[in-house]
């Protein structure tokens, strides 16, 4: 049995020391039903079935980041990636700052910006001679 498989799995404890609670969504309960049967209770795991450390993964990811010529830590990128496709999704930024676990969507805002791309595709619309800018069409802006 995997964790979470019967309900929430748990998150680390935060800087504020609040824990938060998540269920596993539709989609994630597909692509981990997909994946072979193995004997190790984790889902992302080495050759012998061990866990990868944070440590390691870590590694990793400076190695892949070094590669690419960026600069940004593997926790701060995930997070700041998840924001930034919930807003280009047209998701609320009070509901990103939820999802975040920020305290106040002041901090929210440092994480995730819109993308480049959808602010031009809103000044594309926004340019259009046969637009609708009501705040429902320029939020389903991709």
């Amino acid at each position: 049995m995997r964790s979470g498989e019967n309900g929430p799995t748990r998150g680390q404890s935060t800087k504020t020391g609040k824990q938060r609670v998540y269920g596993i969504t539709a989609n994630a309960r597909r692509i981990l039903d997909a994946l072979p049967l193995c004997l190790s209770p984790y889902i992302f795991s080495r050759e012998d079935a061990s866990p990868y450390t944070w440590k390691s993964m870590t590694k990793r990811w400076k190695t892949a980041c070094k590669k690419a010529g960026v600069e940004i830590n593997l926790y701060n990128a995930i997070r700041h990636s998840l924001g930034c496709q919930l807003l280009d999704q047209g998701v609320e930024m009070e509901m990103v700052r939820d999802v975040l676990g920020h305290t106040s969507t002041n901090i929210t805002r440092r994480y995730a910006q819109r993308s480049q791309q959808r602010i031009t595709n809103v000044l594309d619309f926004r340019s259009s001679p046969d637009r609708d800018l009501s705040d429902k069409k320029i939020n389903n802006i991709k």
